[in-house]
């Protein structure tokens, strides 16, 4: 991952707000955490993942180990959102086609929880591994 220092851009606060809308232990800390968070890495893959970090001074949501909460999209896509030692840690954004084309997904194309899994093998095409 890039080390870089720069705020979310709009598109990744929104992603971030769709992830924390779900209620769960620590939501409204970690909601509180997002206000302040930057941006400090970057996938050099052109993923979409970053790396995050809270500003000084908030609390931690209480979660100890580590937390993902995710979506997923018929664009085969998965975006994971991790907290660590009760803060934002980073945005994962997984995608399972190769393509050159990337977009950014948006919540209306993702779907709040875990893929669901149909059987053995890869999820991404059906297929039996």
């Amino acid at each position: 991952m890039k080390r870089v220092s720069r705020p979310l851009r709009q598109d990744e606060k929104v992603l971030l707000a769709f992830l924390l809308s779900a209620d769960f232990p620590g939501c409204d800390v970690l909601r509180m955490q997002a206000e302040s968070t930057t941006v400090v890495g970057e996938c050099e893959c052109g993923c979409g993942t970053i790396g995050l970090e809270v500003g000084p001074g908030l609390p931690t949501a209480g979660l100890v180990k580590p937390h993902p909460l995710e979506a997923y999209g018929e664009m085969i896509i998965d975006v994971l959102l991790f907290v660590r030692n009760g803060f934002l840690g980073s945005l994962e954004v997984v995608f399972y086609e190769d393509s050159a084309e990337r977009p950014y997904p948006l919540p209306a194309q993702l779907q709040s929880g875990k893929r669901p899994q149909h059987g053995r093998g890869d999820v991404s095409s059906g297929r039996e591994s």
